[in-house]
């Protein structure tokens, strides 16, 4: 929990470093308003949660919770351009292959 606070501590100090707030304001309230909202994964979240704490019930909310989470993580992007949508993988992917292609037009 302490590495959630100075997480989110940093990049308020770092936005306000650089004075990108209202950037930042409408990105995280894209995150959570229409359709496609991160609202209604934090709703399951917290409910298969809550189901832990029940008596006979710790292993099946155990498995949702990491059946959410496999999900959110391969599930397509829906918010790119393209037919089919990006997964996380693909995206990680994309963006190690542009540091190292940075890295090497940098070195050349």
């Amino acid at each position: 929990m302490p590495l959630i606070f100075i997480g989110s501590g940093l990049v308020i100090v770092i936005v306000g470093l650089k004075g990108n707030v209202s950037q930042l304001y409408s990105l995280i309230a894209s995150d959570f308003s229409g359709p496609q909202s991160f609202i209604y994964w934090a709703i399951a979240i917290l409910i298969l949660g809550a189901l832990g704490y029940i008596k006979g019930l710790e292993n099946l909310s155990k498995l949702f919770l990491i059946l959410v989470l496999v999900v959110l993580l391969l599930h397509p992007n829906p918010n790119t351009n393209q037919a089919t949508g990006v997964t996380l993988t693909q995206m990680f992917q994309e963006f190690i292959g542009t540091i190292t292609g940075q890295g090497q037009k940098a070195g050349a």
